[in-house]
């Protein structure tokens, strides 16, 4: 018998708040950095997300989404999303490393966006903006070519 405690790690209002989340999407081809704040809450092994709002960077594709993700072996936050009006098909996978000291964790999110029925992108939490906006651009320059171009600067466009 498998110990669901053990195997999903106890969240017990660990991730409970705000928190302030970074996503690259795409949007009419081009590269698109998302910001915003998304309340969580727990019940019992569950995580539930949501976004306040829209993302003003977006105001093309931007939509108000909700989800739900279980934390694996108290170190990986694994769930899924869609958009919260039904006549909106966007929807996909979360997955994120939640750093040991509990203030951010970093991942990726898989699913249909505004450009393709299949895309990806990297994306940070964090307890301040601040500092998700420091762990995004740390995740996104280590996720790039290794011949140092298109480093990531998010006060340069």
């Amino acid at each position: 018998m498998t110990n669901k405690s053990h195997r999903h790690g106890a969240c017990s209002g660990r991730f409970a708040g705000t928190w302030y989340a970074i996503w690259e999407t795409s949007v009419n081809g081009h590269r698109n950095i998302n910001t915003e704040t998304v309340l969580m809450k727990n019940r019992g092994t569950v995580t539930y997300l949501r976004n306040v709002s829209p993302s003003a960077d977006n105001q093309l594709a931007g939509y108000l989404w909700k989800g739900q993700a279980r934390l694996h072996h108290k170190q990986f936050l694994v769930g899924d999303y869609a958009a919260s009006e039904q006549s909106r098909l966007y929807r996909g996978t979360l997955f994120y490393v939640v750093h040991p000291s509990g203030q951010f964790m970093y991942g990726r999110w898989v699913g249909c966006n505004y450009d393709r029925p299949l895309a990806s992108g990297l994306s940070v939490f964090a307890r301040s903006a601040t500092l998700a906006e420091e762990k995004f651009i740390e995740l996104s320059n280590s996720h790039r070519p290794r011949d140092g171009q298109g480093k990531l600067q998010l006060d340069e466009e």
